[in-house]
């Protein structure tokens, strides 16, 4: 029995004492909802097509006979065995003792196999007790899971190997190397007082941002190793003054130093070709020195005593022992894995994947009242206008009729709306359809009649004309984008219509028509003046609204101007 998030089902696994991983299908965890976990493991099979694992899940395993109960790491695969056993087996010709409880009672019929159970838990759930079935060697084994049926197996040479990757030999060269090499540096101290004060200064830097850690003195059951340190004065630097060097390449008593022990790591940049055409592909280029870069990426814990220090602040003290806890300039593998590390985040945490696409804006104007109604449209479907349709129909209410031009009108009026014209084309029959549904009546001038709809036309101007100019260059996403086209359709709505009263100081606007009074916005502070490097988000949008109506109500204004 399996459990997980979603609940626990019954499933067929097997045991491999050869695996030296557990491994459970894709299926399964879908189905329990199991909790993932990143990894990234290279898996080598027998017939040598090695793969990447990059998801490991934490599985919850039960006996159907007793309460035990276990937990198991197991790496994921899309598949483990379609059948097992590959044909049926007949009991009648077998000697089965009824009495006993099986692992799995339907184990003679073939099925697919979800969890294999490797070498790790293999040996922990036998128990005493076999039973042989036939003379050809079939057996029922004693588990704690209950009783399993195994066959016959082809006997293999097999060589087996001890990794001692947990037993490293102590290594160290804790003796009086490290000592003198402090000891030298303190006698540079004595000579220079703006060396020591910078030299203090920034190892309390680095204790104080918890780059190092204070330890004490234990027994060598593990591998350490002292890097002496000292430091190269830079008076003409503008950025650090003081540059500081740890020592990896210094021997300890087994005639190894740290760097000897590591590899550098293969390339990861990009070839050194495909950088220069950048270079050559755009104006302008930009590049800067990350600050404390490999000081970023943190050591995992059981590597800390191979980069261990020796330090003091005055020589009167003691002389303490510290542990680097980040990456180390000076240590072979720290420029790989500095950017490794950085492209494995991005791997392991790529955020929204959000992307630049093309939309369009529908507007919607009243005949009557001259009231304008913005939509924006994610894409040329049915689906997307017809949905901007039923949300115009909930926030303005159901139209008898809508109005609209014929495809072949934007064919021939402008090639960069050939697009558009198209789909209006196409989906003619369509819309009319669906709009039917909805109880509104549809109607299309006539080709090449653009003159028929100038009302809808002058809309379109007077909102495109600003909004190309304000709002051009901005990359924003759906939900900046509809909160612009509101308070854009706002502006558009407070604008005044043709009074008969000469008295009458208000304006009568199309907004009059739609909430009973004129639009009133919040008042926000003018944002106009500054640059937009130096604006958040939020700003940007108020920054392109404010825009849009210092341009629209001057150059309407003077519209008026002229026509009186």
């Amino acid at each position: 029995m399996s459990k997980g998030l979603s609940g626990s089902a019954q499933v067929r696994a097997t045991l491999d004492f050869c695996s030296q991983s557990s491994f459970v299908s894709n299926r399964l965890c879908d189905e329990l909802g199991l909790k993932k976990i990143p990894v990234n493991h290279y898996l080598d099979t027998l017939n040598c097509k090695g793969s990447i694992i990059k998801h490991t899940y934490s599985v919850t395993l039960s006996s159907l006979h007793c309460d035990f109960e276990f937990q198991i790491n197991c790496l994921v695969l899309d598949e483990i065995e379609q059948q097992m056993p590959a044909e049926p087996i007949e009991l009648q010709y077998l000697n089965f003792p009824k009495h006993l409880p099986l692992a799995d009672s339907s184990f003679h019929i073939p099925g697919r196999v979800d969890l294999l159970i490797g070498g790790e838990w293999f040996w922990r759930l036998l128990c005493i007790g076999q039973i042989e079935i036939n003379k050809q060697g079939l057996v029922l084994q004693k588990t704690k899971l209950g009783r399993i049926v195994d066959g016959p197996t082809f006997s293999q040479v097999s060589k087996s190997i001890k990794c001692n990757f947990n037993d490293v030999k102590s290594s160290s060269n804790i003796d009086a190397i490290k000592k003198i090499r402090l000891i030298s540096l303190e006698k540079r101290f004595l000579k220079d007082k703006t060396f020591k004060a910078n030299y203090c200064a920034f190892m309390r830097e680095y204790e104080e941002l918890g780059h190092m850690t204070n330890v004490k003195e234990t027994s060598h059951d593990y591998s350490t190793f002292y890097m002496p340190h000292h430091g190269v004065l830079r008076p003409a630097s503008a950025s650090t003054k003081l540059r500081m060097v740890f020592d990896g390449s210094l021997k300890s008593d087994s005639g190894l130093s740290l760097n000897d022990c590591q590899y550098v790591g293969p390339v990861v940049q990009k070839k050194f070709f495909s950088i220069l055409i950048r270079f050559r592909q755009y104006p302008y280029v930009v590049y800067a020195d990350i600050q404390k870069m490999y000081r970023q990426i943190l050591v995992s814990l059981s590597d800390r005593p191979l980069q261990r220090i020796l330090w003091r602040t005055d020589p009167k003290e003691e002389i303490k022992i510290y542990e680097l806890n980040t990456l180390t300039y000076g240590t072979s593998s720290a420029s790989y894995l500095a950017i490794r590390s950085l492209m494995q985040l991005s791997v392991n945490n790529p955020g929204r994947g959000s992307r630049t696409s093309k939309c369009y804006i529908c507007l919607f104007i009243c005949l009557s009242t001259k009231a304008i109604h913005l939509e924006i449209v994610s894409d040329l479907s049915t689906d997307s206008f017809l949905a901007a349709i039923r949300r115009f129909i909930a926030c303005r209410g159901k139209p008898q009729h809508l109005y609209s031009d014929n495809g072949t009108t934007f064919v021939g009026a402008n090639n960069k709306l050939i697009e558009l014209g198209k789909f209006l084309h196409d989906e003619l029959d369509i819309l009319n359809l669906k709009t039917d549904e909805i109880g509104v009546c549809w109607h299309f001038v006539p080709a090449y009649s653009s003159h028929m709809g100038g009302l809808w036309e002058a809309g379109v101007r007077s909102t495109k004309h600003h909004l190309r100019r304000v709002a051009s260059n901005a990359s924003l996403t759906f939900e900046e984008k509809y909160t612009l086209a509101a308070q854009i359709e706002a502006i558009l709505n407070s604008r005044p219509l043709t009074s008969n009263d000469s008295n009458d100081y208000t304006p009568l606007t199309p907004a009059h028509f739609l909430i009973g009074r004129k639009y009133t916005s919040t008042a926000d502070p003018s944002l106009n003046g500054i640059k937009e490097s130096r604006l958040s988000r939020w700003q940007l949008i108020q920054q392109i609204q404010q825009h849009f109506w210092t341009r629209w109500h001057k150059e309407y204004t003077g519209c008026l101007k002229i026509i009186g």
